[in-house]
């Protein structure tokens, strides 16, 4: 039996639940929720409930609640969408941290500390707030890893500290090695936050009007972009904030060495340093190979008289190719 959902006209029973977000309307193939009243109680139940290479987009609500579990979803899992209620407060969380040990008493690593890793294609979420919710002084400890291709987060939070938010794509290839085209992912009116390299990976990433929240004087974004990729990441009318007593934060630094970040359009707060970028003690980006560039910025953070000398600001002509739909294929 589908389950429809409506965001603004809720009907409580199970079997007749609606959500309308916006002008669309989407069929609920399950419910998950905390409390036992949906079809499952977790959210890992209910992707190994998905139908693995389905055609036709799956969709599953959660309902509001914290679910306390680390999630996989598989490539096997495409077209599935996965929506919270607006306004709520639908929370997955989990604590991991690099230096764990797994069960097999070898550390977990970066990449295993992720709270969701996410390898399907044409995945989207809304309204979610994924955390991890690790002390700030264990160090990497990853909320969301991203995986699979065209993975679309809406009016989500990414929450955590040191490595927050992993743009995976491909992985990182060595430095001489070619990429035309890496996966790519779209963040729209989403919070994330974090204190260092809080955004990194090699992967296509877009962020439409967020907020970049920094705890700490660090670092926002550590890309590591492909040799020959096309683009990197790109932040479009975001809003850089910081929390409380930062002061002093580097928009990006190359984790390695054809790194590309661009902001667009951008509000950028205080806590953002004149010269806005560091190479990493990388001496090699200074020559070109990294590109770190920006297009009309405001706010007291975008400044550009101290700009370190080897960052770009764009033309009118230039950005262009920055725009949502020239990267994406779609506005």
């Amino acid at each position: 039996m589908k389950i429809f959902i409506y965001f603004f006209l809720v009907i409580l029973s199970v079997t007749d639940i609606t959500a309308n977000a916006g002008d669309s309307l989407y069929q609920a193939d399950f419910v998950v929720s905390a409390d036992g009243s949906g079809n499952f109680k977790t959210l890992s139940e209910a992707i190994v409930a998905v139908p693995d290479f389905c055609d036709r987009e799956t969709v599953v609500f959660l309902e509001e609640g914290i679910y306390q579990e680390k999630v996989n979803i598989p490539s096997s899992k495409k077209n599935l969408r996965i929506i919270g209620r607006p306004g709520g407060q639908t929370v997955i969380t989990w604590h991991d941290s690099a230096r764990l040990p797994g069960k097999t008493g070898v550390r977990i690593g970066t990449p295993g500390t992720a709270t969701i890793i996410n390898a399907a294609d044409s995945f989207v979420a809304e309204n979610i707030t994924i955390e991890n919710s690790s002390e700030p002084a264990v160090g990497q400890a990853v909320a969301l890893l991203c995986m699979g291709d065209r993975q679309r987060y809406i009016n989500c939070h990414i929450k955590g500290n040191h490595d927050t938010l992993f743009l995976y794509g491909i992985g990182n290839l060595k430095e001489d090695e070619l990429c035309s085209r890496n996966k790519c992912y779209l963040f729209v009116n989403c919070l994330i936050e974090g204190t260092t390299d809080f955004i990194f990976g090699s992967a296509t990433a877009y962020f439409k009007e967020c907020t970049i929240l920094s705890k700490k004087n660090s670092y926002i974004t550590a890309a590591s972009t492909c040799k020959g990729q096309q683009y990197g990441f790109i932040f479009d009318s975001c809003s850089l904030i910081a929390a409380k007593n930062v002061d002093h934060v580097f928009l990006g630094r190359p984790w390695r060495i054809h790194a590309q970040t661009v902001f667009l359009n951008c509000f950028l707060g205080t806590h953002i340093c004149p010269e806005g970028w560091s190479d990493w003690k990388k001496a090699i980006v200074q020559s070109g190979t990294a590109f770190y560039a920006e297009y009309n910025n405001k706010g007291p953070g975008a400044g550009i008289g101290k700009r370190v000398v080897w960052s770009r600001q764009l033309t009118s002509e230039e950005i262009e190719k920055y725009k949502l739909k020239a990267v994406w294929g779609e506005e």
